[in-house]
């Protein structure tokens, strides 16, 4: 998906959801951590920076693994029948990582080598939960969400040197694809009043991103944001 058809989805879907909420009885927005499961692209990092250094002797680096990131969503929700509820949730997710590395060539200058990998998940979803209340304050929610997931990305990297005669080097490529989205989560609620109330959610998501575009291309690597989530949440009813 081109970046041009990806903004208008996304500015269709935000309309569409903002829309709904005039006649939805509960918003919910939340922000938080969420992990991931990045084996793949985290392989072709590890790839990378082994084959960066192969040639070097004298060198210095570090990598940072794509393990997880911020976050935070807005969720309408409609009864249907007693307890039970439908919804429907827009969230947000992302994940970075990269490598740095320096070292000191034959001539004694001074040279580095970045890396940098941002990647960032927006998945539209609907699904069903079911209020358990415990007593006059708390209550008890789970439920299961299930849309589609959009990607987008970049990647950058560039390379330095204080040797006069070489010229600095950089690139950078955007990704974009997308795939299923399935979320679990249980959220633990607290009454502030009739209006509003508070929230911890917990919950587990399966987003496995197969095919990513790299320009034309596709990437050699997969991108997954399966991993656990929590998340702090204000609900407020109308």
């Amino acid at each position: 998906m081109n970046r041009k058809v990806f903004v208008a989805v996304m500015l269709a879907v935000l309309t569409t959801g903002f829309g709904l909420t005039a006649y939805a009885q509960e918003i919910n927005v939340w922000v938080g951590y969420g992990s991931t499961n990045m084996e793949s692209l985290n392989s072709y990092l590890g790839l990378s920076y082994t084959l960066d250094t192969v040639l070097l002797s004298n060198y210095s680096g570090t990598i940072n693994h794509l393990t997880g990131g911020i976050t935070l969503g807005i969720q309408v929700t409609y009864p249907i029948s007693g307890k039970l509820l439908g919804g429907f949730a827009v969230s947000y997710q992302d994940s970075s990582g990269g490598y740095h590395l320096s070292w000191v060539d034959t001539s004694g200058y001074n040279n580095s080598q970045d890396l940098q990998i941002n990647l960032n998940l927006i998945p539209v979803m609907a699904g069903f939960s079911y209020t358990y209340p415990i007593d006059k304050k708390f209550t008890i929610i789970p439920g299961i969400y299930a849309g589609y997931g959009f990607l987008s990305g970049e990647y950058y990297s560039k390379s330095e040197s204080d040797n006069p005669s070489v010229t600095p080097t950089s690139s950078s490529e955007s990704y974009q694809g997308g795939g299923l989205v399935l979320d679990i989560p249980i959220e633990l609620r607290y009454k502030i009043s009739n209006n509003s109330s508070l929230s911890l959610k917990l919950g587990y998501r399966n987003a496995s991103i197969a095919n990513i575009k790299e320009g034309s291309d596709y990437t050699l690597w997969s991108a997954d944001f399966s991993g656990i989530f929590i998340s702090a949440l204000g609900s407020f009813k109308f």
